[in-house]
């Protein structure tokens, strides 16, 4: 994502969730497989499939709702009948999938929720095929009761840096310290709020990760990090009184000798 253009112009809405504009471009070096995981205790999976077809991805849905693999089959069948599924005119709900244009074989259900909190890797596995690959396109966290701080934990624990995550935070981020701290380390590894709407975040991967910018073993008095932009602001302040002296002196003009007559 260029940082030097405006966010609002690479940022577009997939339903009711913030996402980015042109997908195809953004995921280019990874055509050849694209990875949506959405880790969930919703049953609305509208938003996750439309989401997948805009990233043209392999879609995982990890639920503990004991009805999602009845519906996921449901869905299979829509996207592949489309408006010659029976009576779908007369079920609004599943009238949407019929619009959307996606494989019924990019869909699969995976593990529940808590098996992810052993292993994020080996947690997506389907019924059909087992997927061994070390990265994600995409995650989304939409939990319930604080559980995704857990599954956050655990997916930088495990080494996984998408390129996007979505979190549905299920507590306030301003009241809740447990929420806020888990959005900071979410930061701090490397992630960039890019945009927040209907209750979704959505954060970009930087590959700058502030805690590469410390040693935690250094003795400090404070906070490590605010020890070093305090240093490296000073750094930066003298390299500019410097600077401001060098170019004072070159613009500084010697007086004319009088001339002898």
């Amino acid at each position: 994502m260029n940082t030097e253009h405006s966010v609002e112009d690479e940022l577009s809405m997939v339903g009711n969730i913030p996402f980015i504009k042109n997908p195809l471009s953004f995921f280019a070096s990874t055509k050849n497989f694209r990875s949506f995981l959405s880790i969930t205790d919703s049953d609305d999976i509208l938003n996750d499939v439309q989401i997948a077809e805009k990233m043209f991805a392999t879609l995982f849905i990890s639920s503990a709702q004991p009805e999602m693999d009845t519906k996921l089959q449901v869905v299979r069948n829509v996207l592949k009948q489309r408006l010659r599924y029976p009576d779908i005119n007369d079920q609004p709900d599943l009238l949407k999938f019929a619009k959307i244009w996606i494989l019924p074989s990019k869909i699969h259900l995976t593990n529940p929720p808590s098996a992810f909190l052993s292993s994020f890797k080996d947690s997506i596995k389907t019924s059909q095929t087992e997927y061994n690959f070390d990265t994600l396109s995409c995650v989304k966290f939409e939990l319930k009761d604080g559980a995704e701080r857990m599954m956050i934990y655990k997916m930088i624990d495990d080494g996984f840096r998408p390129s996007l995550v979505i979190v549905k935070w299920s507590k306030d981020l301003d009241e809740d310290y447990a929420t806020a701290y888990c959005a900071g380390h979410l930061v701090n590894s490397g992630y960039v709020l890019v945009d927040s709407k209907n209750g979704y975040s959505l954060y970009f991967y930087s590959n700058f990760c502030l805690y590469d910018t410390v040693s935690m073993k250094e003795i400090c008095y404070g906070n490590p990090f605010v020890n070093s932009f305090h240093e490296e602001t000073e750094e930066l302040l003298k390299c500019l009184k410097v600077r401001k002296i060098e170019n004072d002196a070159a613009d500084t003009t010697s007086p004319l000798e009088p001339s002898s007559t």
